[in-house]
């Protein structure tokens, strides 16, 4: 930046401007990219499925032609090696809006496909719904559309319980209006007709009521705010999170003044009844919070006592002298981590704690470079220093 103070104040408005309008460009961009993160929403039932309802709203005016996977019970993650689903809603390769069902060897058992559907509803909203109660039926703004009955194929039998792992949204490649299309999706562990999915919604005249879901998700919803807060893939917040975290420690009898031990927690998490189903990252997500739990107040004291000094050794006199700019923007990146640290685990990521370590230890040998002596040009040409000159001055007057 130039030394002249308004081009400084200048400068640094354009980048403001600059900043803000890239942000602006890219905003739908980052949007789909936070709600790429909720495209697999943990239902936790391992067990399997007898009867359920799963629905969702799918607006066909933001998108008019969605393609690949609608709403979906998946045994995994969506991407997981094998894909291995169980039902399928969704348009394929033909255009068509489709459905399918695929037993526990993971074999094709049920297939419908609902021509001009599309065609029939397109700029409008639809509410679809599935409900698996002896077969599987497709309705759609409470018409029926299609039925799957229990029978299976000449080769694949129908299941006797479908997998629900796993509610998936959406595929990889998301457009405005939510995943696919689909701005909203609403599953219930038993079945529950339209009208009560309806009412639900609060499209219906009330006649009849449906039970709290079990997820209840709204993509249109998203801020910014409770997408960063909620854990990315899952239906839980951050504080849910620590809940369950000071839980496990209860649970095991760990008391948070000496702390359960260095690297502890992601074993006695895997095996706490308080875990949170769907949560795959055995971590606290603050890590300062986790510290406490495994290095105990005297631990966690004394890593934040050498944080400080660290932080402090480039104000102090007899390190490596930098420019203070050098040492501004160590600062900065060291902040952002510990800044990070309060919402996730970078201080554990082997990557991320090497950069930390490799900027502390470039703090703690380091010191802001004082301001440049002023000099001057004498008669023959040579630099002259004015503060060498006035101690020569004071040395010759005996003052010194």
């Amino acid at each position: 930046l130039p030394r002249n103070p308004q081009w400084t104040a200048a400068g640094l408005g354009l980048l403001a401007v600059l900043f803000a309008g890239v942000l602006f460009v890219l905003w739908p961009w980052i949007e789909w990219r936070f709600q790429a993160e909720f495209n697999a929403l943990a239902i936790g039932r391992d067990e399997g499925l007898t009867e359920f309802t799963l629905a969702g709203s799918l607006d066909l005016g933001e998108t008019p032609r969605p393609r690949g996977l609608l709403i979906g019970l998946f045994a995994a993650r969506h991407g997981a090696p094998g894909q291995p689903r169980s039902v399928w809603l969704g348009v394929g390769n033909s255009g068509q809006l489709s459905l399918m069902v695929w037993n526990e060897q993971r074999r094709l058992c049920g297939r419908a496909e609902i021509p001009e559907f599309l065609e029939k509803h397109r700029g409008e909203r639809v509410d679809l719904v599935l409900v698996g109660h002896e077969g599987l039926r497709l309705f759609a703004n409470g018409e029926l559309l299609a039925y799957l009955e229990p029978v299976g194929t000449e080769r694949a039998s129908w299941p006797g319980r479908i997998a629900g792992d796993y509610l998936v949204v959406g595929g990889y490649t998301g457009r405005p209006g939510g995943r696919e299309g689909i701005t909203r999706v609403l599953f219930w562990d038993q079945a529950v007709p339209p009208a009560g999915v309806a009412a639900r919604w609060g499209r219906g005249g009330g006649e009849v009521e449906a039970p709290a879901p079990v997820i209840d998700f709204n993509y249109t919803a998203l801020g910014l705010r409770p997408l960063l807060w909620m854990k990315e893939g899952t239906l839980f917040g951050r504080d849910q999170v620590w809940a369950s975290a000071l839980e496990t420690m209860r649970h095991f009898g760990v008391s948070m003044v000496w702390g359960a031990g260095p690297g502890t927690y992601p074993s006695l998490y895997a095996i706490s009844p308080a875990r949170l189903k769907g949560l795959t990252e055995l971590h606290v997500h603050n890590d300062y919070l986790e510290f406490l739990l495994t290095f105990g107040a005297p631990g966690a004291t004394a890593l934040g006592l050498a944080l400080c000094l660290v932080l402090a050794r480039p104000a102090l006199r007899g390190g490596v002298r930098m420019p203070p700019g050098f040492v501004v923007l160590m600062w900065a990146a060291a902040g952002g981590i510990l800044l990070v640290a309060f919402l996730d685990w970078p201080l554990f990521s082997p990557a991320v704690r090497t950069l930390f370590l490799v900027l502390a230890g470039v703090m703690s040998c380091t010191s802001l470079r004082k301001k440049q002596r002023q000099r001057r040009t004498g008669a023959s040409g040579e630099e002259i220093d004015e503060e060498e000159e006035e101690l020569a001055r004071l040395e010759e007057a005996g003052e010194v």
